[in-house]
């Protein structure tokens, strides 16, 4: 089968990737492992954020999905650095994770011209060195046009301690292949890392020793074309890391595979691993931490601020050193 433009990967980039070239008349093919996996917010589900905010409403200005795909799934809007210059705030907004999937993939099933795949692209189709197709699954598929959104999904690896497991994020398959095809190719690979902190019970935490975080009621949603304001919010909860969770992870510091050679990537110098928080700024007496929901009532709550590596016994410990945790 011949695409005018086939896309692998439907994250977040891959899905306005798709998005954007449907829209502009092409016949368009994305592919994914599994469509349960589109735009699904394995980390974080929030939008935005110092600098990315802004990001979000330039591709919204550009007629892409991902601001009016946030409004309809947002549980909390606020903006950031409100007392800092224009330039610097920046729209942040906790969403339903679950929604923002279900929303997204109706919107890649309802465009016209755009074609979901589900299966795994194993290589690239290289003719005079130009492209001209991919393999999915052992089927070949034929376009000039491919773009790559893979993610962290090329032979990615889940580390929490000494616990190693062989897939992507949240329990996801991921490609075994098209990394080693892309090598073979000359195309340059680089390892990243990203983190993310466990999961709480909702109804475990003691939100009466938290401060309550609210969200801006008087602010506009993402996209320029939603005209109503987020009226109904969900609270978010503010605490902070002591001496005690200080001293846990120092004590353990030589099981973090960041530190003992276990991983090797680079993560974003945005999100730091709480780990890293500790032994980079010693001098700090805590850290925040920001209890946020995951999806509207669900069981359980994001904990922000704790992204880590270090083993389960570990994690577990340090948590219940935080208060109201």
């Amino acid at each position: 089968m011949r695409y005018d433009a086939i896309v692998i990967g439907a994250g977040h980039a891959g899905v306005e990737a798709a998005l954007a070239l449907a829209r502009l008349g092409n016949q368009t093919l994305i592919v994914t492992i599994d469509v349960k996996s589109v735009s699904h917010m394995a980390c974080n589900p929030n939008i935005g954020g110092t600098g990315k905010g802004h990001l979000v409403r330039e591709l919204d200005a550009l007629g892409g999905q991902m601001g009016l795909n946030a409004d309809a799934s947002l549980l909390q809007i606020k903006m950031l650095n409100k007392n800092k210059g224009a330039a610097v705030q920046s729209l942040r907004g906790q969403t339903d994770k679950e929604v923002y999937h279900e929303v997204m993939l109706s919107t890649l099933r309802a465009q016209e011209r755009l074609d979901i795949l589900e299966g795994e692209c194993e290589d690239l189709l290289v003719e005079d060195g130009k492209v001209c197709g991919v393999v999915v699954s052992g089927k070949t598929y034929h376009s000039t046009v491919v773009v790559l959104c893979t993610g962290v999904y090329l032979s990615s690896r889940t580390i929490t301690g000494e616990e190693i497991h062989d897939a992507g994020p949240y329990g996801f398959a991921n490609s075994k292949n098209l990394s080693a095809a892309l090598a073979a190719k000359g195309l340059p690979l680089r390892r990243f890392k990203t983190g993310t902190p466990a999961r709480v019970y909702a109804n475990s935490i003691d939100y009466s020793v938290m401060e309550r975080e609210e969200g801006d009621y008087d602010i506009p949603c993402f996209s320029f074309l939603t005209q109503t304001k987020l009226l109904e919010q969900v609270p978010c909860y503010l605490t902070y890391t002591n001496a005690e969770t200080h001293r846990i992870i120092r004590e353990n510091i030589d099981r973090a595979p960041l530190y003992n050679g276990t991983i090797h990537g680079v993560g974003p110098r945005y999100c730091p691993s709480i780990e890293d928080k500790i032994m980079r700024f010693a001098d700090k007496e805590r850290h925040q931490i920001f209890i946020e929901p995951e999806v509207k009532d669900g069981e359980l709550m994001y904990v922000q601020g704790m992204s880590s590596s270090l083993p389960k016994d570990v994690q577990e410990e340090m948590y219940r050193s935080v208060k109201g945790l």
